[in-house]
């Protein structure tokens, strides 16, 4: 077992052997202590900017105070909003600013649409459901969608044998 301690390429903090994360920079492997590390070294590299590790005069330290009570610290909260927590990864991860306000702009005008469309939607599929000879058809087609699914599940095996494991 390896005893030397890797020290992580991007905040320089001390790597369990169980978090190590490796990934080629620069046409080096490079060590992460974590999957952010990691993005933001991705990041860094990718736009050219990868001087920034030879003239940092220290290294970026991770907060102890904030990782060990396990609070955001206030002027951060507004970022850890779960709603916009993908929209702005892409936002960062896009290349550049205008990319980024492009895609999460994209997102935004998506979502509206598609809500409403929902809502109408399930509005008339409610309507449309009160009809018995619609509720007897979806019986008939959720049984005979198992149905295939098991004639699928029995012959399947047998096509594997035959054909290999290659179905198209």
């Amino acid at each position: 077992m390896n005893s030397i301690k890797a020290a992580c390429y991007h905040c320089a903090s001390s790597i369990l052997p169980r978090d190590l994360i490796q990934t080629e920079l620069g046409g080096v492997q490079r060590q992460f202590c974590c999957p952010g590390c990691m993005a933001i070294a991705q990041t860094i590299h990718g736009e050219g900017l990868e001087v920034f590790y030879t003239r940092r005069a220290q290294t970026n330290d991770k907060p102890a105070a904030y990782l060990a009570s396990n609070e955001i610290p206030e002027k951060l909260k507004p970022y850890d909003d779960p709603s916009l927590r993908g929209r702005f990864i892409f936002g960062v991860l896009s290349g550049d600013v205008l990319t980024g306000a492009a895609l999460m702009l994209a997102f935004g005008l998506g979502t509206l649409p598609n809500l409403l469309l929902i809502s109408k939607f399930s509005a008339l599929l409610t309507q449309f459901g009160q009809y018995a000879s619609v509720r007897y058809f979806a019986v008939l087609l959720l049984f005979s969608a198992g149905g295939f699914g098991l004639y699928r599940a029995w012959v399947l095996p047998e096509a594997l044998l035959k054909g290999g494991f290659c179905i198209t």
